[in-house]
């Protein structure tokens, strides 16, 4: 069976420029690994626009977040496709240990009626 290396990815998305008309609470991502399964929807807590992820190395991967606002009515999905890729150092002690990124720009929320 083949070794999986996982690599730590700082996951970061611009806040939507309009709240759709009720002030944004909370994000929520869901990462597929293909051929391998998807998450469920993840509540991040907080209005923070970054997520530490350790993804696998060398596999395609599809990164979706969303804003939810305060009345629980979740925006549109960004999503991007990603494949990790580090190559591992002989001479480094903490082999397999990245500091990549991903950035990714949210469209705005559904209005508010």
């Amino acid at each position: 069976m083949p070794t999986i290396t996982l690599i730590p990815y700082t996951i970061t998305w611009d806040a939507p420029a309009d709240d759709g008309g009720s002030k944004i609470n909370k994000y929520q991502i869901r990462l597929t690994i293909h051929d391998g399964g998807c998450s469920e929807w993840i509540d991040l807590d907080g209005t923070d626009t970054r997520f530490v992820a350790l993804l696998p190395n060398d596999v395609e991967i599809t990164i979706e977040i969303r804003a939810v606002n305060d009345v629980g009515r979740p925006g549109e999905v960004a999503m991007l496709q990603v494949r990790p890729v580090r190559k591992p150092n002989p001479s480094d002690d903490k082999k397999q240990i990245g500091d990549k990124s991903v950035n990714i720009h949210l469209p705005d929320p559904p209005k508010v009626p």
